[in-house]
């Protein structure tokens, strides 16, 4: 292990870095739960990677979040079909729930379709906070992500 300190102004700020080490053993789903009252909220998950991330969501909530998706990718088949370049605008989706009501808190879905030349290659952000101070920050493919909504979306459907 090591460790370096810093000094700034005064102040002594010390920084330690150590090994990274895999444990294979202690894989698990990482699962944020948060339940709404406003109507009723279903588990949506995202598959990223090993990682499974699941909260509550509402169903109009999701349907937004769907319909947002469907636009980013219909922007790369734009972007496709684009004869001289320019600049895509980005997918910004944000949720903000009622933290009295135990929903999610925050929830935001970020792509830059300019960082991107397909669809395929894209990587979405994604921002999720609980009222109980757990924030999770993580990227995972585009297609990945919207698979999962659109799985979502379709169960509240049957």
């Amino acid at each position: 292990m090591s460790t370096s300190a810093l000094s700034a102004a005064g102040a002594r700020c010390a920084l330690s870095s150590r090994p990274a080490r895999r444990l294979h053993a202690a894989r698990r789903p990482l699962s944020v739960r948060a339940t709404a009252q406003a109507g009723p909220a279903q588990a949506l998950s995202f598959h990223i990677g090993e990682t499974t991330i699941s909260f509550q969501l509402r169903a109009e909530e999701a349907r937004k979040l769907s319909t947002a998706l469907a636009g980013v990718m219909q922007t790369f088949a734009d972007k496709q079909q684009a004869e001289r370049p320019k600049r895509w605008p980005s997918l910004e989706y944000v949720f903000k729930g009622d933290t009295a009501a135990r929903e999610l808190e925050y929830l935001e879905v970020f792509c830059n379709p300019n960082a991107h030349a397909t669809a395929f290659d894209a990587r979405a952000l994604i921002t999720l906070r609980t009222a109980d101070g757990l924030r999770v920050t993580t990227e995972g493919k585009l297609t990945a992500v919207k698979a999962d909504v659109d799985d979502f979306v379709s169960q509240l459907s049957a």
